[in-house]
């Protein structure tokens, strides 16, 4: 019964390294910065502007209040 009672110990050390592993990547993951949910989408807007302007077939403009959003008749203007 000797050659069982390491294994079992092993095991069980794996498993907490594996928790402690665990346990460390959600603690960096709480503690990564955040960002609100507006925030995040004026970011996305923004990045969506951009590309619409290149492109010229939609044109977008935001605001503080809100974003508008124009069709372009093929004029950059």
């Amino acid at each position: 019964m000797e050659p069982s009672r390491p294994h079992k110990q092993s095991m069980a050390e794996l498993k907490l390294r594996r928790l402690t592993e665990h346990n460390h990547r959600l603690r960096e993951d709480l503690a990564r910065p955040r960002i609100r949910v507006s925030e995040a989408s004026v970011r996305w807007v923004t990045v969506v502007f951009i590309s619409a302007r290149g492109l010229g077939s939609i044109v977008h403009h935001y605001r503080r209040v809100g974003f508008v959003v124009w069709k372009n008749t093929g004029a950059e203007g």
